[in-house]
């Protein structure tokens, strides 16, 4: 729990570093982000075959780069729906930054 409000933390942080102004896009970005990180489990990922890592870009501000990093277990049960909305959080903060 601690590691997740952690990673919450940090991904606010490098929104507000990013000029995190708001709207319809980004709003819908930012809870992706978060559907992903409370689905992202930690455990088991006692091989590097079950670890993977969800990425976050910035719905504004325009910076080429990853705003955050999540490490989760590939064979947690909720891997598939965190990677999903990794995936889906990608693609609103694309289109936030295209049209913001």
């Amino acid at each position: 729990m601690f590691l997740y409000r952690l990673l919450s933390i940090v991904a606010l942080i490098s929104l507000a570093a990013c000029g995190g102004s708001s709207g319809p896009p980004i709003d819908e970005a930012n809870a992706k982000e978060a559907q992903a990180v409370l689905l992202a489990s930690a455990t088991p990922c006692t091989s590097a075959s079950q670890c993977g890592l969800l990425k976050f870009m910035p719905p504004v501000g325009g910076c080429g780069c990853a705003s955050g990093y999540v490490a989760y277990s590939l064979a947690a049960p909720s891997a598939q729906a965190a990677s999903a909305a990794a995936a889906e959080q990608n693609a609103l903060a694309n289109f936030a930054q295209r049209n913001g």
